[in-house]
């Protein structure tokens, strides 16, 4: 409840911006639209699932099959030893090399670097680097020197990869 109490004083606050600035009235009021139909869901999903709800069981089962099999993966192992969102498991990602302690290791470590997930952020990463090399290349033509900050870049392999194409 304390993150919701400190959603509403962030509501509070941006109501005290409408008054000042009109055009940001609409988007203020379609923000505390969208919380006010989406507590009720973040309320219920907070909610453990009862024994005998099926999710219940096919959490539990996919849960244990992570903790079992999937240990012999190389990126699921990757994953609980320095988290699923960590840098250095979108390394293992973005290189999209399958491996695992077993055969059966690597096949599972396979099946999950090519989940609907990790190749949605490889695609991302593709997309990233084409913009990158894009805005570099209009800026080269134009003579306008340029300076990168890519704040959330992590180990700044996509950055580095196109830095390296134009020096």
């Amino acid at each position: 409840m304390v993150r919701l109490y400190k959603d509403f004083g962030l509501y509070i606050f941006n109501f005290r911006r409408c008054l000042f600035y009109p055009t940001f009235t609409i988007l203020f009021f379609l923000e505390v639209k969208m919380l006010q139909e989406s507590l009720s869901t973040y309320e219920k999903l907070l909610r453990p699932l009862p024994a005998w709800n099926p999710k219940a069981w096919y959490y539990g089962l996919l849960s244990m099959s992570l903790k079992t099999a999937g240990k012999l993966s190389n990126g699921i192992q990757i994953g609980f030893q320095y988290g699923f969102d960590s840098g250095v498991m979108l390394e293992y990602v973005y290189a999209n090399q399958p491996s695992g302690i077993t055969p059966l290791g690597t096949l599972i470590d396979w099946f999950y670097l090519n989940s609907q997930g990790w190749r949605g952020i490889r695609q991302r990463s593709k997309l990233l680097k084409s913009t990158l090399r894009e805005v570099l290349h209009s800026y080269q033509q134009q003579n306008i020197p340029c300076s990168l900050l890519d704040v959330a870049c992590g180990g700044g392999r996509y950055d580095l990869e196109v830095l390296q194409e134009f020096h």
